[in-house]
């Protein structure tokens, strides 16, 4: 690419973080490591063949090194061009999202914004990216994908009533307690099945996965005396929570039928004792 470093432009960029990496790899025989490698690898392919599948093929480059990833929308951003410049990068995101977690069980998150960036073929290069990892760190917090605030703002300024990217934003983004508004995967999954069957067989494999995530997690018991350890031990809980309230909240503004599936998880050890309630349709 003979893209000259001077020319910098304005792009929508998603960074995203695999949560527990280090827990995956340190200490790992070489084929738990391949294994892991490959369903990173097929989990880009895979996201790559979705946006071709959409005719967006040509609009969005996947980069990914250890455990962060960068989704780069390949059109600059303007006002004229707001949907071919975000709305890839958003449906990437949420691909590769719930493909690493329906799939393989894998959490990640993540944030997206807008900035002056170059790339070349084998550079990455802008604040852009110092900007979006801080982001990232501060503020996503939990298994989601933020939208930066600012990038918000500069869509709502520069969309028209009833235009696409309206209706894409609705359907394709939720706004969390915190004011972030973050991307909803699980819409992105039902979005297009035109069989009710097909979309209970979607939200059911992600209440089985998030519940198989809640049961690993709860058989790790954490030395009651190591503040650290239990620590870090409750801030997984607190991102499982997240996305079991996600789960709840989705199914419910969708007004699916509702099953209760009320799930108890006792950890005797610290006498903690926490009540999921899950719904599906």
């Amino acid at each position: 690419m003979s893209e000259d470093l001077s020319e910098l432009t304005d792009r929508c960029v998603c960074f995203i973080d695999i949560l527990g990496y280090s827990n995956r790899v340190i200490g790992k025989d070489d084929e738990t490591l391949n294994q892991f490698g490959n369903l990173i690898k097929h989990s880009i392919q895979e996201t790559y063949d979705f946006i071709d599948t959409k005719k967006l093929l040509s609009d969005v480059t996947i980069v990914g090194f250890t455990d962060c990833f960068v989704i780069i929308g390949n059109h600059p951003l303007s006002s004229d061009t707001i949907y071919r410049s975000v709305m890839p990068v958003i449906d990437a995101a949420g691909y590769f999202q719930r493909t690493l977690l329906l799939k393989y069980k894998v959490m990640v998150r993540g944030a997206i914004s807008f900035g002056k960036m170059w790339k070349n073929d084998s550079v990455l290069f802008g604040p852009l990216f110092v900007s979006l990892n801080k982001l990232e760190k501060e503020n996503s917090l939990y298994p989601r994908i933020i939208i930066d605030k600012k990038l918000m703002n500069y869509m709502n300024e520069h969309r028209k009533p009833n235009d696409v990217l309206g209706f894409s934003l609705n359907v394709g983004l939720l706004n969390d307690d915190d004011d972030f508004y973050f991307v909803s995967y699980i819409a992105g999954m039902i979005r297009g099945e035109t069989y009710e069957e097909r979309s209970f067989e979607l939200i059911k494999k992600h209440h089985d996965v998030i519940l198989d995530l809640l049961n690993d997690h709860f058989n790790i018991e954490p030395d009651k005396n190591n503040d650290k350890e239990f620590e870090k031990w409750e801030k997984i809980l607190d991102k499982l929570r997240w996305v079991v309230e996600y789960h709840n909240r989705y199914c419910r503004s969708n007004e699916y039928r509702i099953i209760e599936d009320r799930f108890k998880l006792y950890f005797l050890q610290n006498k903690l004792t926490v009540t999921f309630t899950f719904y599906y349709p």
